[in-house]
């Protein structure tokens, strides 16, 4: 398992790494983010805390593997978007989404905290008004 305070660090690595990404959110759960993104900028990025699950088939041979899940989200006001405007969005934060699994891939080597990084278990996937009203990309992977 992840120890928090170096998942966030992570986090706020990404955040660092693509000056197009204006906020940050760490939230325990979904539902949590909602009232962190409260007022906040877009594009936002949201982490979700990991969880861990243990791959261990002897005591001896204890390890857990963890998953996260990120997203790259934006305020998608209902009655200023037609068709063409979200398909823009969306178009726009796929791009942002496609940089953060660059730099997720980057960080697999030994001495970082991605070490154990599965990549062939990254799933992205469209969002459409998550988190109360905000459009966007999801990422999920183990680690």
């Amino acid at each position: 398992m992840i120890l928090l305070p170096d998942f966030d660090n992570i986090c706020k690595s990404i955040k660092a790494n693509d000056p197009r990404i204006k906020s940050y959110v760490l939230a325990v759960t979904e539902k949590t983010a909602i009232k962190y993104l409260k007022d906040k900028p877009g594009p936002v990025l949201v982490a979700i805390v990991p969880s861990a699950d243990s791959e261990a088939r002897t005591v001896d041979s204890f390890i857990e593997v963890s998953t996260a899940f990120f997203f790259i989200v934006e305020k998608a006001n209902s009655g200023d978007l037609n068709e063409e405007k979200e398909k823009q969005q969306l178009s726009d934060l796929q791009l942002i989404m496609e940089k953060l699994k660059s730099f997720v891939l980057s960080k697999k080597g030994a001495c970082d905290k991605l070490y154990n990084l599965k990549p062939g278990s990254f799933k992205t996937d469209p969002e459409d008004y998550i988190f109360g009203g905000y459009n966007g990309w999801s990422l999920s992977f183990d680690f």
